[in-house]
């Protein structure tokens, strides 16, 4: 059997519509909204390696916050860490290892502490942040 329109049929003449219709036209979207870090003036250059941040760190204790809700880090995880440390030490983290995947949330981490020394491996999990205990004395 054939498809489309019987032979002999003709167009039908189209209806234009002259009304103009106020409001958003059809088919647009909302853009999305882009969240910049915020920025630090200064930064020191992340440590990558796992060897290499053991080297440069030495043995030392970390306290851990981590979101295991998310199986990931954000932005805001960021800001309870550094609120947590400072509760706990009364002073800002020097030193800190995330996972290398976590490098894009490095910005947030230098807004609130610029000098901080940051560590990149592979050896910790990409929902924990893992910061150094000050040493006795420091």
């Amino acid at each position: 059997m054939p498809k489309g329109r019987p032979k002999g049929s003709k167009n039908k003449a189209k209806e234009i519509i002259t009304e103009k219709k106020r409001g958003r036209p059809t088919g647009s979207k909302n853009a999305p909204k882009v969240i910049l870090p915020p920025t630090a003036e200064s930064t020191v250059e992340p440590i990558h390696g796992f060897q290499e941040v053991m080297r440069a760190f030495g043995e030392q204790s970390y306290i851990m916050h981590s979101n295991i809700v998310d199986m990931k880090l954000n932005p805001d995880d960021i800001t309870m860490a550094i609120e947590r440390y400072h509760l706990k030490f009364a002073q800002m983290p020097k030193r800190i290892i995330l996972h290398e995947r976590n490098a894009h949330l490095l910005p947030y981490l230098y807004a609130h502490v610029p000098d901080l020394e940051a560590g990149l491996t592979t050896s910790t999990a990409i929902w924990e942040i893992k910061l150094q205990t000050p040493k006795e004395g420091e």
